[in-house]
């Protein structure tokens, strides 16, 4: 026998199942450890592209979760996933590494991450200069748009989880990382006429 359930439903399951661990992790902190498990390797991959360093990553992603669960009792459910204000957390933690450091902040990107935006300015001419380009457009960014830019085409995330780890609407999210587009699409053709 065959059951079939509507995507409104599977949402409503997921919310209720977030809703149920985050309720046991507040009444139980050992709970929180299935926060960790389901959650973590995916914030390491997202923290490990910002700071290019597994022991780093390490640090930063434990600083992560440590403040997640020291916070979780002041957790409100905004509509937003859990996962999201986990993400907003990291991002601060990087961000604040990177201050207290007076470091820059480093992104390895692969090709496929690169072809992936250059698709997206077709001005640029198809040679092997396009890659170099997009790296150089991408190292004259703000930190913010380029953090823009890495979610929406390196990390492949939708507007609505960009707004949600953010803490803004979709419609909000979309259109900074329209306009932050737009920034490095002006860098870099400004870089093409240059040379």
């Amino acid at each position: 026998m065959r059951t079939f359930t509507s995507h409104k439903h599977n949402q409503r399951f997921k919310y209720l199942t977030e809703k149920k661990l985050i309720q046991a992790a507040k009444r139980n902190s050992k709970e929180f450890a299935r926060i960790y498990e389901l959650y973590h390797n995916d914030l390491f991959r997202f923290v490990h592209k910002r700071v290019s360093d597994v022991d780093l990553t390490a640090d930063l992603v434990s600083q992560t979760f440590i403040k997640a669960m020291i916070n979780l009792s002041s957790y409100k459910h905004t509509g937003a996933p859990l996962k999201s204000w986990i993400y907003r957390i990291a991002i601060n933690e990087v961000n604040m590494h990177f201050r207290s450091t007076k470091k820059m902040t480093v992104t390895k990107l692969s090709s496929e991450m690169l072809a992936c935006l250059s698709d997206e300015i077709e001005e640029l001419p198809s040679n092997e200069s396009k890659m170099r380009q997009l790296v150089e457009g991408l190292n004259q960014l703000d930190e913010a748009s380029t953090l823009l830019i890495e979610m929406r085409y390196f990390e492949q995330m939708r507007h609505r989880q960009i707004g949600e780890i953010l803490g803004i609407s979709e419609d909000a999210a979309k259109m900074k990382v329209i306009r932050a587009f737009k920034r490095l699409k002006s860098i870099i053709l400004r870089t093409d006429e240059k040379i």
